[in-house]
């Protein structure tokens, strides 16, 4: 038997537009273990922020972060507005633009996927840092060779 033809089963009887899902309640589910900070430089790159704080930045973190919600406890927005960029969610902050002092948040993750490398001379980013690997052999950011594993030395003398 379908799904789709059980009597208790309530579909939508409308389409959705894309930006109702901004509009909506956030889940609430910030990145765990990370740090969100709002960058006090126009033109810095998640990556930047995060490195300058000792810690790391995640695209998946920024996602999380991605909602009209987040973005007002950190930055004082007159609005807030989906659009799509991999730089997103920013407050602009070009006196000049006609956007300045509107938040944006991106409403494209799957042609824009967030990037921790993007930035904008107008804007000022809303980032997700999370701290680095402690051991030296989780260090994402070297480039070491881990050292191998007692398995893997014992394979190699037999």
């Amino acid at each position: 038997s379908s799904l789709v033809s059980d009597p208790r089963l309530s579909l939508p009887t409308r389409s959705f537009r894309a930006t109702e899902f901004h509009e909506a309640p956030p889940l609430g589910l910030e990145p765990a273990q990370s740090v969100i900070k709002a960058s006090k430089k126009e033109a810095e790159s998640c990556n930047s922020l995060c490195q300058d704080l000792g810690l790391r930045c995640l695209p998946a973190d920024i996602a999380a972060i991605n909602t009209c919600e987040v973005v007002k406890r950190y930055f004082s927005c007159t609005k807030c507005r989906p659009d799509m960029g991999p730089d997103q969610p920013v407050l602009v902050t070009d006196e000049a633009s006609s956007n300045f002092g509107i938040c944006f948040v991106n409403s494209d993750l799957q042609r824009f996927p967030p990037s921790c490398s993007a930035k904008h001379p107008a804007t000022r980013r809303l980032c997700a840092c999370r701290p680095r690997w402690k051991s030296k052999e989780m260090d994402t950011t070297s480039s070491e060779q881990p050292p191998k594993l007692e398995s893997e030395s014992a394979n190699l003398n037999n």
